[in-house]
């Protein structure tokens, strides 16, 4: 019982570091935009860019270069297992977004 719960504590040790070093990454590669933007006053273009990071509530998506008929680009995630389409027309119909990131480019740094 010992060992078992030792592999546990050290599990957890390790979670725990590669969360501290994830959050160092992301400081450092990434640039962090308006959570919430407000789609109605600016055009979908200049907010959300094919390859941006989009943090939902309970999953994540990566921003498509592909847009629909009003230019709003639809998100590829990994919702259910049910799902058909993994890049969907989501983002003017979902109101749980809690994070917007985009890689820095070379020029940022």
């Amino acid at each position: 019982m010992k060992r078992k719960k030792r592999g546990y504590i050290i599990f957890i040790i390790l979670v725990v570091v590669v969360l501290i070093l994830a959050g160092i990454f992301f400081q450092y590669q990434h640039t962090s935009l308006k959570r919430l933007p407000d789609l109605s006053e600016q055009k979908y273009e200049q907010v959300w860019q094919g390859g941006d990071i989009v943090i939902l509530k309970k999953h994540i998506g990566i921003v498509s270069d592909r847009r629909n008929k009003n230019g709003v680009p639809y998100v590829i995630h990994h919702n259910d297992p049910w799902q058909k389409s993994y890049e969907q027309d989501i983002l003017e119909k979902r109101d749980d977004i809690v994070g917007h990131y985009r890689w820095k480019s070379k020029t940022d740094s």
